[in-house]
This record gives structure tokens, sequence and C-alpha cells, in this order.
């Protein structure tokens, strides 16, 4: 094709330019824009719902939730989530330790949520996908602390059960014992759990950047109780044990609150 420059355009000719070119100019404005300019957007959109526990491990936490990728995909590297207990300012940090499913799967006549290790993990562009996240002590220091005084609690579980006691004989002179008390008191001494308010910090690593979520949460007598229970229950497991009598610990579930709101 031959291109006369010494004939002037006609008016739609020069109009047909103008469009091509544009037509050439949004998509590159566009890749532009997202790709340098337009940032990504993080959000945590929870149940309502998490979960506490105790155990010889020492005090953790269930959050269950949705992630959120605004804009661009986002890779989450690390969570990890921060407790303040509001009466007297203490706080206890966790780290993200399994994830949950939020599915149950019935296994031999039982449904049960089944688990994975906490990894990163990526979450496409606009789209969403579900963490009902366990954060515990991943040094287990409460762990360590305490395991001296399960073993003792081990130790006390097989005499008892040299001796021919049923489960009730041996249960009775099992919480009698002076290992009993001592480890009652360890643990309790480990356990972050109280009646009062709570805040919730959840601290996302993502993109080289961080941000934080904040919630709150209560303990109320009722849910005390439960957590009192749990304690117990983490004491006589090493009897249990021996005697194959199954655990009973109960589910502590509080109302996450969105501070935000």
């Amino acid at each position: 094709m031959t291109i006369d420059f010494k004939t002037p355009m006609t008016s739609y000719e020069l109009l047909a330019i103008i469009l091509a070119a544009v037509a050439i100019i949004i998509p590159i404005v566009q890749w532009l824009w997202k790709k340098w300019i337009t940032k990504p957007k993080l959000n945590h959109l929870i149940t309502g719902r998490a979960f506490l526990f105790i155990n010889r491990s020492g005090s953790y936490m269930q959050i269950e939730g949705v992630y959120d990728a605004q804009n661009k995909p986002i890779l989450i590297r690390k969570i990890s989530l921060k407790l303040i207990r509001k009466k007297d300012d203490k706080a206890l940090n966790l780290a993200w330790s399994i994830f949950v499913s939020p599915i149950n799967q019935q296994f031999v006549g039982n449904f049960a949520s089944t688990t994975e290790m906490a990894h990163p993990f990526r979450i496409e562009q606009n789209s969403m996908i579900p963490a009902f996240t366990e954060f515990s002590d991943l040094f287990n220091s409460s762990g360590r602390t305490f395991l001296p005084y399960y073993e003792s609690l081990m130790e006390e579980a097989s005499k008892l059960i040299s001796k021919g006691y049923n489960f009730d004989q041996a249960l009775d002179e099992y919480m009698k014992a002076d290992t009993y008390e001592k480890a009652l008191s360890a643990l309790q001494k480990e356990l972050f759990w109280e009646i009062g308010k709570y805040m919730a910090i959840l601290q996302v690593d993502y993109d080289h950047k961080i941000t934080n979520f904040i919630y709150e949460f209560e303990i109320n007598v009722e849910t005390s109780d439960l957590l009192s229970h749990n304690v117990k229950e983490t004491l006589i497991a090493p009897l249990k044990d021996l005697y194959k009598v199954p655990y009973s610990f109960k589910s502590v579930q509080v109302e996450l609150r969105d501070t935000a709101k």
C-alpha cells in the first residue's frame, strides 16, 4: 500500500487513525496501570467462630476465616497471631501450625476434619480461599516446661495399674497423689485463658508486606469451666491411655468480633 503524504487526509481518515491509535494505547495503559500502579489488597473475612485449646503443649487457638485477594494474585508467606489479655496486657505469641479442613469427612463411621501442616499459599486475583488455621507455639516452650510433670503422671499411672485397680479406683488414687497436684499447679501456670476480654491480632506476611487484622473475643464463666475441664482431662490422659478409656475433651468456642465493624 502506497501512502501519498502530499495528499491531505480526509477527516474520516484522520478519525480512523486516531481511533486505531487509541485502540492500541488503551491496552498498554491498562497493562502499565495494573503492573505498576494497582496494588494488591488482601481481606480476611471471619465466620465469627474461634476455638480455644489447652493441653500439655500449652494454650493455643483456631480461627475460622476466608482470605480474599483483590486486584492481583497474592502469595501469603506466613501468618502469626498475637493474643492480648486486656485485664493485665499479658501477651501470647503464636504461629500458624496446621490448616483444618472446613469440610468434615467420614472415617469408619465417624465424621472428622482433615488437617495439613501450614505452608505458604497463593490466592488468584479476585478470588477467595478458606483457611481455618490453628495457631500454636512452634517452639513448644510450654510443652517442654510441663514435660517432667507429665512424665511423673505417667509413672504414677503405671504404679496404679500394676496394683490391679479398676479405672475408677485408680482415678481416685491418682487425683489424690502429690504428683497430680504438682502437675495441676504447673499446667494452670501455663494456662493463658482466664475470664475476661481479649484482643487477637492476626498478622499476615504477603508479597513482602505485612498487614494486621484485629479482632476481639471474651471468655465468660461457662467457657472458663469448659477450659478447666480440659485442663483436668489433660492431666488424667496418661491414666486413660493405660486403661484404654476414651478422652472427653470439650469443644470450647468463642465469638470472634471484627473491631473494624
